[in-house]
């Protein structure tokens, strides 16, 4: 008699095991969908500086506010004194008194 191929760990379910060429259009897939959700990373540094690295743009500015345009959502900072230091491509800088932030 033959020997019959295990099914998986659980003996239930699918015998299927993906190929590596599938596994790889899982993965592209995978990283493809990361790529196209890309997020800001934001630092805050006690109630005074907040970094925002990633790609970002500026909405409004103002002494009390900044609204930042992350991705697809809005940053709300309010504050006191803000002070936009550093802008660029995928960096920004706020110094000031912080006392709020909202995703809008």
């Amino acid at each position: 008699m033959g020997k019959r191929a295990q099914r998986n760990r659980y003996n239930f379910g699918s015998r299927h095991v993906a190929g590596k060429r599938q596994r790889d259009t899982f993965l592209s897939a995978f990283r493809e969908r990361v790529e196209q959700e890309k997020s800001a990373r934001i630092v805050l540094s006690g109630d005074f500086a907040l970094e925002i690295e990633g790609d970002n743009e500026i909405l409004e500015y103002d002494d009390s506010l900044v609204m930042v345009k992350t991705g697809k959502k809005k940053l709300l900072i309010a504050g006191t004194d803000l002070l936009v230091e550093r802008y660029g491509e995928e960096s920004l800088s706020i110094k000031g008194r912080i006392l709020s932030l909202s995703w809008l």
